[in-house]
């Protein structure tokens, strides 16, 4: 059996997989923990877990768990290998006071003492935990908020402190980075199903390479932030440390690694905090000061988002985020070519791993194909239910996956949109547009743990409206949208649908379908409106005609089609005949050309002299009114 113990590679300097001891913690009489892996249960079953013997146990894990903050320093320079270290103090020079061994010299040859050998830049990096917002501007929490009841009053939470470490340090806002601490705790009178204490983990990675210009040195990586319900427990604990790993059971080598409890949200001397599921019909809203490095598109595990950015100054945002919670269904699985499992994990090295577990990210493609070849081996059912609240970056190299080359989806200008869903796998990418469509996968098993109870799905995507202008050409005109899921054979599914356009925001969601491998996608549309040239007989000529064809052409997906004829208020009736008769010879026209839509004309008076006489086309999609 393999120890708890073990490290995991993360194969970037500004990245921490989280590895540890597991504490079975003492609860209060009456408590009930948020779901997680049993790993003594599996064992004592009979399997020997141990990934390094082939007995694998699959767990898709979900963003935002880290409790560890750590920055490590590099020498700018190929394999060096002694040159990877925790750093606590950067130093004047962003260096974390590093000394340089040339490891080509002869150790045995005398030291000229006017030779100056030239140390390579270094590069540091790592993951912060931010802090609770003081009296500076920089990347922190400025306040966590719980929403209850139907009028959904958001009910402040008080914050009550952080966690300590040897591995936290002090950042420097004027340059972007960020000063890194523990979980931020919060006491509320809103109660989850544990208590009243709460815990948001806001984690920025980041790097600062001594290697480039000055002007580009600071690099925002990725962002996540996760609201979790805890409940403070006594024991054997210690703080969370960020460390060096020399060599690792799967091979990966030196690496920054951690060490930390598992089933612990936060920890510290002699405590720890272990996670209650959030209550349902709760709502939760955070507010926080983020670097404007941080752009583009966001994840996450959400239900109803609501985003807002607000422009502090040339280095930071004030962003609010809220939402509810979902449920996620999860998967745990054990694993082994030798009793006959299908063969869907691959090598030892090709995987991540952390305790017990071999690991796969939710938002990944990887989970999902692991979800899709183990559906029959675990009869279609989850392993058990997680109440989840979290938001995650999407980093630049996962923003284009997918999206081809469009400008609109790849901007990096700011906050472009969150997409989220409560699939127990999903792409984790910027939705993909392709012939008009917008679209995301997702992957999930169809049962509950109770293997007869359906779980059902959640999708919203958020989008800022000139991003959706962008991809489609539209005008400022109001947006419509129809929102589909579809089944790997084509099959489309019924799921209940909401669209939305306010505040520069549009707002699409699809709820209640079940879960295999799905695609939802969105198609956009706009209606179209013209007034057609003056008429100079009764009959259409050849440009009002072209006029026509023009509003037919940019109608796709649009279901409706109205002329409208139009009269000064102050005209007979036979001139209201007369534009009927034109309004008719309008849409007879049309529908000569597209008989799939539903026609209709009509006449109305104006104040307007310019309109008397004229005739007005519309199209509409079923939305559109």
């Amino acid at each position: 059996m393999i120890s708890s113990k073990s490290r995991s590679n993360i194969g970037s300097i500004s990245s921490i997989v989280l590895l540890g001891t597991v504490l079975l913690p003492v609860l209060p009489a009456g408590a009930v923990e948020a779901w997680a892996p049993d790993v003594q249960a599996i064992e004592r079953s009979g399997f020997d877990v141990d990934y390094t013997q082939g007995n694998e146990l699959l767990y898709v894990r979900e963003e935002g768990g880290t409790n560890l903050t750590g920055v490590y320093s590099r020498f700018a320079v190929a394999d060096y290998k002694p040159t990877l270290e925790v750093c606590t103090d950067f130093g004047a020079s962003f260096d974390c006071n590093k000394e340089y061994v040339d490891l080509d010299a002869d150790p045995e040859a005398e030291v000229d003492p006017e030779g100056v050998v030239q140390a390579p830049p270094v590069n540091i990096g790592g993951t912060a935990l931010l802090p609770y917002c003081g009296g500076k501007v920089e990347s922190c929490i400025e306040s966590l908020e719980i929403g209850v009841g139907e009028e959904e009053e958001f009910l402040p939470a008080t914050y009550s402190g952080t966690t300590s470490s040897r591995s936290h340090f002090v950042g420097n806002p004027s340059v972007g980075v960020p000063s890194g601490v523990g979980p931020a705790i919060f006491n509320s009178e809103a109660a989850h199903s544990g208590g009243t204490e709460y815990t948001v983990k806001a984690a920025l990675s980041f790097d600062y390479r001594n290697d480039q210009s000055a002007a580009n040195r600071f690099y925002a990586n990725e962002f996540s932030l996760r609201v979790f319900g805890t409940v403070k427990t006594t024991g054997g604990y210690g703080p969370a440390q960020a460390e060096v790993c020399q060599e690792t059971p799967d091979n990966k080598g030196i690496n920054a690694c951690g060490n930390e409890t598992q089933d612990c949200v936060y920890q510290d001397n002699g405590v720890c905090g272990v996670e209650h599921n959030l209550a349902m019909g709760t709502s939760f809203r955070v507010s926080m000061i983020l670097t404007n490095e941080l752009t583009g598109w966001f994840r996450g595990r959400l239900k109803a988002p609501n985003i807002e950015v607000l422009p502090i100054d040339a280095g930071y945002s004030r962003v609010v985020i809220s939402g509810d919670p979902v449920e996620v269904p999860r998967f745990l699985a054990t694993f082994s070519l030798a009793k006959g499992d299908p063969d869907v994990v691959g090598p030892l090295e090709d995987n991540g791993h952390g305790g017990a577990f071999t690991l796969f990210e939710a938002a990944s493609p990887r989970a999902m194909e692991i979800v899709q070849g183990m559906r029959a081996r675990v009869n279609d059912t989850a392993a058990g239910i997680s109440t989840v609240w979290s938001v995650n970056s999407i980093s630049a190299n996962r923003a284009t996956s997918g999206q081809g080359s469009s400008r609109c989806l790849a901007d990096s200008s700011g906050l472009l949109g969150l997409v989220t869903t409560n699939a127990m796998s999903y792409l984790g990418t910027v939705p993909s547009y392709s012939s008009g469509f917008l679209s995301y996968k997702v992957a999930g098993l169809h049962y509950a743990p109770d293997g007869k109870t359906l779980n059902l799905g959640t999708y919203d995507l958020v989008m800022r409206s000139d991003v959706a202008r962008c991809l489609y050409g539209f005008s400022r005109a109001p947006i419509s949208a129809t929102v589909s899921v579809v089944g790997d054979n084509g099959e489309e599914y019924v799921a209940t649908t909401i669209v939305s356009e306010k505040d520069g925001w549009l707002k699409l969601a699809a709820y209640g379908f079940t879960f295999s491998e799905k695609e939802i996608q969105v198609q956009l549309r706009q209606s179209q409106i013209k007034t057609l040239t003056r008429f100079t007989s009764s009959a259409l000529s050849s440009k009002q005609k072209a006029e026509i064809r023009a509003v037919l052409a940019k109608s796709d997906g649009n279901t409706k089609f109205i002329c409208t004829g139009i009269r000064y208020v102050s005209q007979p009736m036979s001139e209201n005949i007369k534009v009927r008769k034109r309004a008719k010879a309008a849409c007879d026209y049309a529908k000569s050309i597209n008989p799939d839509l539903s026609y209709w004309y009509q006449t109305k008076t104006t104040k307007a002299k310019s309109y008397n006489g004229k005739v007005m086309v519309v199209t509409k999609s079923p939305q559109g009114g």
